[in-house]
C-alpha cells in the first residue's frame, strides 16, 4: 500500500516537470546550430519542424540539410569593409578594422559594419564671418588637424558665429569630428550644435539655424567651462541620417566668449546621390567697380577697357599710303600727320 507521503512526492515530481515543459517552450533560446525556430506560437532551439519555421542567426545561412552554416561575408563582399577597412571572418559574422584616416561605422552585434573616410575635406564652406582673409571657413576643410600647424578657422564676435558644409550630394552621415583650438582660449566653444539638411546655407547674415536645419544630431553637453584647448569632439550617431549640408554654430552666451574657432570639422560617411560641385552653392565676392582714367593714359581696368574699345574700331584701309581726311589735316601741327588708328 502506496503512503501518502510517497503520494505527495510523486505529486511533486509531476508538478516540476510541467513546469519545466512549460518553461522551456515559452522562453526564446538559441542552440548550438545558430537557430531560432517558431513551433507552434513558441520559440525552441530544438531545430527544424514540420510544424514550424526556423531562421539562423545574424552572420549564419540555413544550410540544405536545415543546420545554419557560417557567412564568410569577407569572401562574399570583399568591400564589404569600405575605406581602408581590412575584412576579418568571426563566425559568426565579421569584424572590420579601419586604416588611415578612415572610422568604423554601421557596427551593430557581430556584423561589423563599415569604415567611411572623411567627405568633408575640400568641399566648399561658409560662416557667419570671418576674422580676416587667413582664417576662412576654408581652413576648416582642408584637412590639416596638426595642434601647431593646423591653420584656424575664426569667426567675428557677431552674434550669430556659424559655419556650414556643402557636401556635394546627399550623404549618409555616420560620425562627425569637431577639432578646436590648440593655441588658447577652447573654452569658447560652449554649448554648441550640430545640425544637417539639405537646404543651403550660404548667407552670413542668417542666425535661425534651426529654420532651415530642423533636424539636431548633437548638442554640446556640460561642462559649462565648454570644451578644452585641443580637445577633439568626437560625436557618433546611433543612427546614420541622410542629408547634404552640415552647419555647426556656437551658442556661447558668455560676454566677449561667442566666437567660434576650429582647426577643422570632419564628417565621416559615404556619398548615396553625387551632385558635381558646380551645381553647389557657391558664394562669389563682389565686383567693385573701377572708375574710368579720365587724363587718357593709365593702366588697370579702366585702361583695359578703353583698350578693348578701341580694338572694335574699324580697321585702317589696306592702302599702304592713305590720304588724310580733311578733319585730319585740320589736327595735323608742324606738318606732322596723325599716326593711324590701333588695329
Amino acid at each position: 500500500m502506496e503512503s501518502s507521503s510517497g503520494r505527495r512526492l510523486m505529486l511533486q515530481g509531476r508538478r516540476a516537470a510541467d513546469d519545466n515543459a512549460q518553461s522551456s517552450s515559452s522562453s526564446p533560446t538559441r542552440g548550438g546550430l545558430h537557430q531560432v525556430c517558431v513551433v507552434s506560437g513558441a520559440d525552441t532551439s530544438s531545430g527544424s519542424s514540420s510544424s514550424g519555421s526556423c531562421k539562423c542567426a545574424p552572420g549564419m545561412q540555413m544550410a540544405p540539410n536545415s543546420t545554419c552554416v557560417d557567412v564568410n561575408e569577407c569572401e562574399a563582399s570583399p568591400d564589404i569593409c569600405g575605406v581602408s577597412g581590412t575584412c576579418t571572418n568571426t563566425a559568426p559574422g565579421y569584424a572590420c578594422a579601419c586604416g588611415g584616416a578612415s572610422v568604423l561605422a554601421e557596427a551593430d552585434g557581430v556584423l561589423g559594419g563599415t569604415c567611411v573616410g572623411n567627405i568633408a575635406a575640400g568641399r566648399p564652406a561658409y560662416a557667419s564671418s570671418s576674422a580676416s582673409e587667413d582664417s576662412g571657413p576654408d581652413k576648416a576643410v582642408d584637412g590639416l588637424t596638426d595642434a601647431t600647424a593646423a591653420p584656424l578657422f575664426h569667426t567675428l564676435l557677431d552674434g550669430r558665429t556659424w559655419i556650414s558644409l556643402d557636401l556635394g550630394g546627399v550623404a549618409r552621415i555616420s560620425r562627425f569630428r569637431i577639432w578646436n583650438r590648440a593655441d588658447c582660449c577652447g573654452y569658447r566653444l560652449r554649448d554648441a550644435e550640430l545640425r544637417v539638411g539639405n537646404t543651403s546655407l550660404t548667407s552670413p547674415s542668417t542666425t535661425n539655424l534651426s529654420a532651415i536645419f530642423p533636424t539636431l544630431v548633437w548638442k554640446q553637453q556640460p561642462p559649462a567651462t565648454g570644451a578644452a584647448t585641443g580637445e577633439v569632439l568626437d560625436v557618433a550617431l546611433e543612427q546614420p541620417v541622410a542629408a547634404r549640408w552640415v552647419t555647426l554654430q556656437n551658442f556661447n552666451s558668455r560676454s566677449g566668449d561667442g566666437y567660434l574657432a576650429l582647426r577643422e570639422l570632419q564628417v565621416f560617411g559615404r556619398l548615396i546621390i553625387s551632385q558635381p560641385i558646380a551645381q553647389a552653392s557657391k558664394r562669389q565676392p563682389p565686383v567693385m567697380p573701377v572708375p574710368e582714367n579720365t587724363d587718357g593714359g593709365g593702366s588697370g581696368a579702366g585702361a583695359a577697357g578703353k583698350k578693348k574699345r578701341r580694338s572694335k574700331s574699324p580697321s585702317p584701309s589696306p592702302n599702304p599710303s592713305p590720304s588724310p581726311s580733311p578733319n585730319a589735316r585740320k589736327r595735323t601741327r608742324g606738318g606732322v600727320p596723325p599716326s593711324p588708328a590701333p588695329t
